[in-house]
């Protein structure tokens, strides 16, 4: 989904039948003999036919304190089966898992796990037009993604929210973040290292919105945004990978 352009205005610096049939002798103009008693008459009762069991595929959000054996453990996979569905998610470390990531389950089994995310009933959009990741998410030592992108490239609204912050921000230079409700989860959006501000606190803003330029304030080494995803609140949540997160919910990284 391309993101809307925000209009120009003044940056802010600083969802069995049972066929029943009566055969009439007399409607077919001929003589039968009379129909059998009702208590004689045996309904036929189709053969149930068995098929090959098809695996339950739900997702499961990460929780603090979860580990990946665990979690195959109540899901009927082995650790390496789990593992290898969902390598883009947890990336190269299958013991580093982090709140807040949406794991693939059941692919290789057909029990269930609970719970499981419901499903997303709003679209959700890519902060940039073009995601070139330069710098991976390291948890707590790079808690974000770093994106290519020159100065002055619009970046968007990932989903509906409203605009906690819009200022300077030690490191960030200037930040602008983003507080949504998804899945019945507090999810702040961060942005960082802005050319100037383009929203104001306090505002409503909709997913694909214009709300960034991206530029080269703060502590970088060139052009690039700097992405965030916090779950539970910037302040005093978990952050997990922006690119696992956007991935879950359907936005091609």
């Amino acid at each position: 989904m391309a993101g809307r352009h925000r209009a120009p205005k003044e940056p802010i610096r600083l969802a069995p039948a049972v066929a029943v049939v009566a055969l009439s002798a007399a409607a077919a103009g001929t003589v039968s003999t009379p129909p059998a008693a009702a208590d004689s008459i045996v309904p036929v009762v189709p053969e149930e036919t068995s098929s090959p069991a098809t695996p339950v595929i739900q997702h499961y959000t990460v929780v603090p304190g979860d580990c990946l054996s665990e979690i195959a453990q109540r899901s009927g996979e082995t650790t390496d089966q789990l593992y290898a569905e969902n390598r883009d998610v947890v990336g190269v470390d299958p013991n580093l898992i982090f709140p807040g990531q949406v794991l693939a389950v059941g692919v290789s089994s057909s029990v269930p796990v609970v719970p499981s995310t419901p499903a997303h009933a709003a679209p959700f959009q890519a902060p940039l037009d073009a995601m070139t990741v330069t710098q991976a998410f390291k948890g707590a030592a790079h808690q974000g993604i770093d994106l290519h992108a020159e100065i002055g490239t619009p970046g968007y609204a990932v989903a509906d929210g409203t605009v906690l912050f819009s200022r300077p921000a030690s490191g960030f230079g200037l930040w602008t973040v983003i507080r949504s409700q998804i899945d019945g989860q507090t999810v702040d959006f961060v942005y960082g290292h802005m050319d100037h501000l383009l929203v104001s606190e306090g505002e409503h803003v909709a997913v694909g919105e214009h709300v960034i330029d991206t530029g080269t304030n703060g502590v970088v080494t060139g052009p690039h945004l700097h992405f965030e995803v916090w779950i539970g609140g910037r302040l005093g949540g978990s952050p997990v990978d922006p690119a696992a997160w956007l991935r879950a919910h359907g936005v091609n990284v």
